[in-house]
């Protein structure tokens, strides 16, 4: 998807035509942002060129440099990259001297690449004295340059423009009369809004049609010939999804009422699709800026709900057309902003023109949580895109499309996900067109990004090359969202020797026994060596990895125990877990060993999971035991198949994970509803070691030695250039975490977001127990509450022998800060006994009640910055 352009005027002595294109390129801005260029022609022949890397005011110093192309001739071109590279020597519009000054731009993608280098390389050097007969120069072009619109500027000629003989990309030309008022001016463009804006009224404006070129000299009316025969005509129906700009016609069908059309149909379909309760519940429905904006009101006309603009646009990125994953996630918060009070307390109705790879809709729908959503459905006004895009759009291979073989609204966050059906975007946009648009005939779109079935022929071998050319060096880790790490690299493969084994209807079963017998550390490694293996994950998690076949030994219902845990914002943790991450562990472990604990907070939630565990599991209660601090009740249930234990507490499950009980590294492993966590993953499953982590003398301890880890003090100084894990300061979830994400179809989502959990921090110092030698580490975090936190957290890491700035402090002093611009708002009767102690620096923010405060609408929590405040803290720390 690029933008192109070409214009001439009729009067040569007098005009200029840079301004008029530069004005088009900032219209045609959302079309590619990788890099523009103007080249303009004089009369006597003279060529001027300006192009370079970026967007259009960045290329001509905000319109300084217009001055230098002179002319009254000119073409144009933004780019938007899917093959070659970033260098600014590929920014087009292309030029040669010989055999006649012709400049040229496109809209496309050659999927006849090889055969075009051939023709070039072979053939064009046995014939390149042949007649210069612009129609010949044509057809040859037609013929050669695949499915793209072309443009091109021929010194002392004129210009010409055509279309692929399938009409998949647009072209139109528009004519007005020049300031002479006799002559006639002309342009050419991508799309209709660019002529529309430079003055070119809409009856003057027509597509060029299938295989069709326009000739255009000065001074002379257009002349058209068909150098291709036309085949179907089946214009890109993603260009009305999402590419073209809201105003613009294209072959007849106007963008703005197609994507209207899809808001009625979409919510014809959310009616059918949603149950009766799941429609009762939305509260609002909300567009993702900003080609959704147009059809979100209509499906909330149709569903009957209330209609909210609760994201504003700040940027003029598209986001999609942005190179590089890691950039698209950065740019989605810079764009977009979060109104707060359209998404508190609320279920959210959110709507988007497609799903492509997820990157905007699931940095969307965390916001939305973050935002206080209590469920966020999302609506898209296009089919599932499960086919990359081989027409000039960057819709990339298929293993990096979100709806590829994945749970979608699981690996977007969302409740529930409903797509429009093929049929209905197809009816949608017919149904747009413009009356006398029938004559022409449009049998069909070009929809092979969602059925698969493509208009054109495609050459052999020309998906693994595009799999090649749109991302085949990027090696991504695929082990669910985590970023676990090693330093060591005995594992690490050299080669790629499996890769015929991955073929799943010949060798994958070959392929799977040999994973099989990998240790866990190897299979992480080589997951990471290439894209061809980074499914290895997915691919084992049905089996190796399957949290509910784990739990089924112990769960007549292993999601509805998922949910249960989710609701009271439990964890589960204990050998079971260990056993789970490491798949290799006996099938029976020593009598007497309870292998599984929920670990959840004392309280109505906990008694919930306590009755779900009596009436659905059938697990009768044979002890309880509270400590004398009436800190912990432990509980130890027991049915027909298995024992567990159940630990409640008065804090967070995590704290008490952390800092209580003593035993070793090798069972700091955990899950919640959604998600498996080892904190130590290096030295438990790669080394088979564990430190100690306060006295190591339970049956637990005992049960480590039996299952084959040895265990040690503490990390001597070798051990510390292997393995980071062991301090000073810790995130759960940061890089030394091994996380493995579940399959949350069928399991109610917690009301506590994911990074609550993976913000807690905690400290590691190694110390020597009392009255003895022996050394051990030992963890210690507190509880952080605030006025201004809706979540309690932990937070550790409080040693400034260690660092000049530790993080609690750095935490207590901006929390302090925010409380004190929070209270600002309250009225003076409002604030409370704390605030003049507070604001003196006499109090702190967790002196103050938060409870008793009769807090305003629009006051601010901020937990969801927690970990971008850590995130920041620890890239500028000073060891």
């Amino acid at each position: 998807m690029c933008g192109i352009l070409v214009s001439i005027h009729a009067n040569e002595s007098e005009t200029t035509v840079a301004p008029e294109l530069h004005h088009a390129l900032n219209l045609l801005k959302h079309r590619g942002q990788d890099a523009c260029g103007i080249t303009t022609c004089t009369s006597q022949g003279r060529m001027y060129h300006c192009k370079g890397n970026g967007q259009a005011p960045k290329v001509f110093h905000n319109g300084s440099r217009l001055a230098e192309l002179r002319g009254s001739m000119g073409i144009a071109h933004l780019r938007y990259a899917t093959s070659g590279t970033n260098s600014e020597s590929e920014a087009q519009p292309m030029h040669v001297n010989s055999p006649c000054g012709l400049s040229f731009a496109h809209n496309g993608n050659l999927i006849n690449g090889a055969e075009l280098k051939h023709f070039l390389n072979i053939q064009a050097s046995q014939h390149a004295n042949q007649e210069n007969d612009s129609e010949l120069m044509l057809s040859i072009f037609a013929k050669e340059l695949g499915e793209a619109a072309i443009v091109c500027m021929n010194a002392g000629f004129g210009i010409i423009g055509f279309r692929d003989p399938y009409g998949i990309r647009p072209l139109v030309l528009g004519s007005r009369p020049c300031a002479n008022g006799q002559d006639v001016d002309y342009m050419m463009a991508s799309e209709s809004v660019a002529l529309t804006h430079s003055g070119y009224k809409p009856s003057d404006i027509a597509d060029i049609l299938p295989g069709q070129a326009a000739i255009l000299q000065h001074g002379s009316p257009p002349v058209f010939v068909q150098v291709q025969k036309p085949k179907t005509y089946a214009p890109d129906i993603f260009e009305y999804v999402y590419l073209a700009r809201l105003e613009s016609v294209i072959d007849g069908i106007s963008v703005e009422q197609s994507r209207k059309n899809m808001g009625n149909k979409l919510g014809a379909t959310l009616a059918k699709v949603l149950t009766s309760q799941e429609l009762e519940e939305i509260d609002v429905v909300i567009p993702i800026p900003e080609t959704s904006n147009t059809s979100a009101p209509f499906v909330a006309a149709y569903l009957k709900k209330p209609y909210s603009r609760g994201i504003v646009k700040v940027d003029s990125l598209r986001t999609f057309i942005i190179p590089g994953q890691k950039a698209r996630e950065k740019a989605v918060r810079r764009k977009l902003r979060i109104n707060e009070e359209h998404f508190a307390g609320k279920n959210v109705l959110l709507i988007d023109d497609s799903i492509v790879r997820g990157t905007t809709s699931r940095e969307v729908i965390k916001m939305s949580r973050e935002a206080g959503a209590r469920k966020v459905y999302f609506a898209s006004c296009a089919p599932p895109i499960m086919h990359p895009h081989i027409y000039g759009i960057d819709i990339p291979s298929k293993s990096e499309l979100v709806a590829h073989d994945r749970n979608i609204a699981q690996h977007i966050g969302a409740d529930k996900v409903i797509f429009q059906t093929l049929d209905d975007l197809e009816s949608a946009c017919a149904e747009a067109a413009s009356p006398g648009t029938e004559v022409r005939g449009i049998p069909k779109f070009e929809v092979g990004v969602f059925s698969g079935a493509y208009v054109t022929p495609i050459p052999a071998g020309y998906f693994d090359h595009l799999q090649t050319a749109r991302g085949g060096t990027e090696m991504k880790a695929v082990i669910g969202t985590e970023n676990f790490s090693t330093e060591d690299g005995d594992y690490t493969p050299r080669s790629c020797a499996l890769l015929p084994f991955c073929n799943s209807t010949c060798y994958y079963p070959i392929f799977s026994r040999i994973c099989e017998l990998l240790p866990v550390l190897a299979l992480i490694a080589l997951s990471r060596t290439c894209k061809a293996l980074s499914g290895i994950y997915r691919e084992l998690k049905c089996t190796s990895w399957n949290i509910d076949v784990s739990l089924s030994k112990y769960f007549a219902h292993p999601r509805g125990l998922r949910s249960a845990l989710g609701r009271c914002g439990g964890l589960v943790t204990g050998l079971f877990v260990l056993k789970f991450f490491n798949r290799s562990l006996p099938l029976s472990l020593p009598p007497g060993v309870g292998t599984l604990t929920i670990c959840a907070t004392g309280g109505e939630n906990a008694i919930a999971l306590l009755a779900y565990l009596e009436t659905t599991e059938s697990y009768h209660i044979n002890t309880r035991y509270t400590t004398p601090d009436l800190k912990r009740e432990m509980i130890t249930m027991q049915n027909s198949r298995s024992q567990l234990n159940v630990l409640l507490t008065t804090g967070p499950p995590i704290l008490e994970i952390l800092t209580q009980g003593s035993g070793s590294t090798v069972t700091r492993n955990f899950m919640s509803w959604n998600k498996a966590y080892s904190i130590f993953p290096v030295p438990t499953f790669h080394h088979y070691k564990g430190y100690l982590v306060d006295p190591c003398e339970t049956p637990i301890g005992n049960t480590i030695y039996q299952l084959g880890w040895r265990l040690q003090d503490i990390q001597w100084p070798e051990e510390m250039k292997q393995d980071r894990s062991l301090g000073p300061l810790r995130r759960i979830g940061d890089k030394y975490t091994w996380c493995i994400a579940f399959d949350t179809d069928g399991v109610d989502r917690s009301p506590t977001p994911d990074y609550i959990l993976e913000s807690s921090t905690f400290g590691i110092e190694n110390y020597c127990q009392p009255g003895t030698l022996q050394g051990c580490y030992r963890f210690s975090a507190e509880l952080v509450r605030s006025c201004i936190l809706k979540y309690e957290h932990v937070v550790g890491g409080d040693y400034p022998h260690h660092f000049r700035s530790t993080w609690p402090r750095f935490l207590h002093d901006r929390l302090n800060r925010l409380t004190r611009v929070e209270l600002l708002r309250l009225e003076h009767s409002h604030r409370p006994a704390a605030y003049h102690d507070l604001m003196r620096g006499a109090a702190r923010h967790d002196e103050i009640d938060g409870d008793i405060l009769e807090k305003p609408l629009a006051w601010s929590y901020y937990d969801g910055d927690i970990l971008k405040w850590f995130r920041f803290w620890d890239s500028t720390r000073v060891y």
